[in-house]
């Protein structure tokens, strides 16, 4: 079943702790997980890419017909 386009997801970003980061105890945490994310064509082993912006992640997946799956 393919995933429709644009379908909206709502997480909230947790905490992590990390008592040895440059005194950071805590530090934001984003766990995603799901069928969604496998019918919108990730699976276990894929290798990433995360482009970072201000309030912006863009996730592309870089792994094309399973031949860079671990």
């Amino acid at each position: 079943m393919a995933l429709k386009v644009n379908k909206l997801r709502l997480v909230k970003v947790g905490a992590k702790a990390h008592p040895r980061d440059r005194g950071d105890k805590y530090l934001p945490w984003l766990n995603l997980s799901g069928v969604w994310l496998k019918r919108a064509g990730f699976a276990i082993g894929d290798q990433l890419e995360i482009t970072v912006s201000d309030g912006y992640l863009e996730i592309k997946n870089l792994t094309t017909d399973g031949d860079q799956r671990a």
